[in-house]
């Protein structure tokens, strides 16, 4: 089989929720083939590709992302990425099934991600059970070990995340529960800092389109839209192995960045937003790890804030 032809039949299965067989009477071929095919790909071409694209941004390419960054609201640091989480479902897992029964009652596995202002993934982190918390996730990522042993990695850069995860010298969330109007303002500029505008890009009416323009939706969460709606695949992974189901998200997450680069944009789609609080996902047993710096610089840059 020539190469063209696997690619298609590979698109076609991590773009749809058609099974093996149905992708397979779409090419003329048997699911066995198609099976081969995608197993190929998986393991002798995504990994390649994904080393190139997903990949964390060079000192040119920081500076020019902090600027766009600048441009969304005032915030008196550099920023280089958001962070959060997607719950990806999956087939009831052989084992530890209640790990990955997640706290909105579907097995999934996590997609911890740090995406910039292009909704570009520029760091990715698969695999760990559905029902942790989003911080139980990040302590355990690579990138964490990066964050916390090297100080200079970010460049006296910040990302920015949600009350889930820990406040950190490169990690600045918001202040919770009841806070004073300073403290009002720092969280709502950190929002928008979380947030970028989009526009519809097909025929619309003008009435759509002007409501377009002052809609803003988290970074992150419409990079996860862009991605389900896309490779639809991720909308529910059909796989029996855990580490196939791993392979094929990254697939989805490396083909999102690869039609990012070539400005191959979809329809700006996003996914239905959580509206439960973050803090309250089930963990018993997670324990916030010690702050560090973290508080100590959010206080600092809360006072750039002034009423």
């Amino acid at each position: 089989m020539d190469v063209e032809k696997q690619c298609m039949i590979f698109l076609k299965y991590l773009g749809s929720q058609e099974t093996l067989k149905e992708v397979g009477i779409n090419f003329g071929v048997t699911p066995s083939t198609v099976h081969a095919v995608i197993r190929r790909i998986l393991n002798c071409v995504i990994p390649a590709m994904s080393s190139e694209l997903i990949k964390w941004p060079s000192e040119s390419e920081a500076t020019e992302i902090s600027s766009k960054f600048a441009n969304l609201s005032f915030f008196p640091e550099a920023i280089l990425g958001a962070i959060d989480c997607r719950e990806t479902p999956i087939e009831v897992p052989s084992e530890n099934k209640a790990s990955y029964f997640n706290r909105k009652s579907f097995y999934s596995v996590k997609l911890q991600a740090i995406v910039d202002c292009d909704y570009k993934f520029i760091d990715v982190f698969v695999g760990w059970p559905g029902r942790s918390h989003d911080a139980r996730c990040f302590v355990n990522s690579p990138i964490y070990e990066r964050l916390e042993s090297n100080e200079a990695y970010l460049n006296g850069r910040i990302i920015l995340g949600d009350s889930a995860y820990p406040c950190r010298n490169y990690l600045m969330t918001p202040f919770k529960g009841n806070v004073t109007p300073q403290k009002h303002l720092y969280n709502k500029h950190l929002s928008k800092c979380r947030q970028v505008s989009f526009f519809f890009s097909n025929k619309l009416t003008s009435i759509i389109n002007f409501i377009s323009h002052i809609l803003h939706f988290q970074v992150v969460e419409c990079a996860f839209g862009q991605l389900s709606e896309r490779w639809r695949r991720m909308k529910f992974v059909h796989l029996n192995s855990l580490e196939d189901m791993v392979k094929v998200i990254i697939a989805a997450c490396t083909m999102h960045n690869f039609c990012k680069q070539f400005n191959d944009l979809p329809f700006p789609t996003i996914e239905t937003m959580d509206d439960e609080n973050e803090e309250s996902q089930l963990e018993t047993s997670y324990v916030e790890p010690s702050v560090h710096s973290g508080l100590a610089r959010r206080e600092h840059i809360l006072a750039s804030f002034n009423l």
